[in-house]
């Protein structure tokens, strides 16, 4: 679909919204992997700061697959969102629950695959530029603006306001989270190609006990 089409965009398999852009999207899964240190360390100490990688596990009404959506760096300063479809409980792909710790469900509203990939698109949230070597910081950001937008618009209702504030921390496990002075906050990236309708606000990063992500 053209007003999909995107060259930071790689779907897997290549046809993928011919086959699943219609289908309603029943329920979303926030996930988070393990904490992992970044190069920042706490001051006067030998303590890296912790964040999680996250990617959003969405399942239709072909619940025995689901479409994972996974930010990456591919090498590059540009974002590459990954776009795959993953079998549910298959030997093949069962190894992945290992690598989340951290989960949260979120209830969509009359959103199909294809509403979610233009949205995106049409926001131009897909033109999205690393800032530093803070690739998973940035990614906690581009996720918050992308449940935010979707909160405005109303296309998502329960699980919103849980999955926006399990991305400001770092999780060690479901319920608990990294020590306070630990976390790496989530870094705003470059939008480059947002107007001033669609450009997420721009805001500083939190400091946490001191420490801010610049």
């Amino acid at each position: 679909m053209s007003e999909t089409a995107s060259p930071y965009i790689e779907y897997d398999p290549y046809n993928l919204l011919d086959s699943y852009g219609h289908q309603p999207i029943t329920h979303m899964e926030l996930c988070g992997s393990p904490p992992f240190g970044i190069m920042q360390r706490i001051p006067r100490t030998n303590f890296h700061l912790q964040t999680n990688h996250w990617s959003l596990r969405i399942t239709t009404t072909d619940d025995t697959k689901y479409i994972l959506l996974d930010p990456m760096s591919r090498g590059s300063e540009h974002m590459i969102l990954s776009i795959s479809v993953r079998e549910h409980n298959t030997y093949l792909h069962e190894d992945e629950d290992e690598h989340v710790i951290k989960r949260v469900l979120i209830t969509p509203v009359n959103l199909t695959v294809n509403s979610l990939i233009s949205m995106i698109t049409d926001n131009q949230y897909d033109k999205y530029k690393f800032v530093g070597i803070r690739e998973s910081q940035n990614i906690r950001y581009w996720f918050k603006s992308v449940l935010e937008r979707l909160k405005q618009t109303g296309k998502a209702s329960v699980g919103v306001f849980e999955a926006l504030s399990a991305l400001t921390g770092a999780w060690e496990m479901q319920e608990k989270r990294v020590p306070t002075a630990q976390i790496a906050p989530p870094i705003r990236g470059d939008f480059y190609a947002c107007d001033d309708e669609n450009n997420p606000e721009r805001s500083d990063s939190p400091r946490i006990n001191g420490v801010n992500g610049y």
